[in-house]
């Protein structure tokens, strides 16, 4: 079995591919978010970044465009590869973190669910819903 279908095998919910710039950070880092379901995301980083230190924490997400900050998302580290690096712009090696998300608030269930399904609709070419 090839890494893909593994990857799909364990996931449970389908995942968007972000065309949008779109950052999650916390106090120490930050990357660059590739895909994004209610059950997690995947991310690229630097890979000379300093590593998330613990398998738990809580990341911010940040996407300027549609004004949304999601603050506080408890997340699970779950894979870590490196970033194939024809996708990179630069020469710099890039790292994949994949995460899962841990206990979401309502509102940050809300606000997560109204992201994605913005994401699907700029994928689709559909105006996008407002997050008022």
């Amino acid at each position: 079995m090839n890494k893909d279908n593994v990857d799909n095998n364990r996931r449970n919910s389908k995942r968007c591919t972000i065309k949008h710039t779109t950052v999650v950070y916390n106090d120490d880092f930050f990357g660059q978010l590739i895909d994004i379901s209610k059950g997690g995301l995947a991310f690229a980083y630097p890979k000379n970044q300093t590593k998330l230190k613990d398998m738990f924490f809580c990341l911010n997400l940040y996407c300027k465009n549609k004004d949304i900050h999601i603050k506080n998302l408890q997340c699970k580290i779950i894979s870590e590869t490196p970033f194939p690096q024809h996708f990179a712009e630069s020469e710099e090696q890039i790292q994949r973190q994949g995460i899962e998300f841990g206990k979401l608030s309502e509102d940050q269930q809300n606000l997560l669910n109204l992201f994605i399904q913005h994401t699907e609709n700029v994928n689709k070419n559909i105006t996008p819903p407002t997050y008022q």
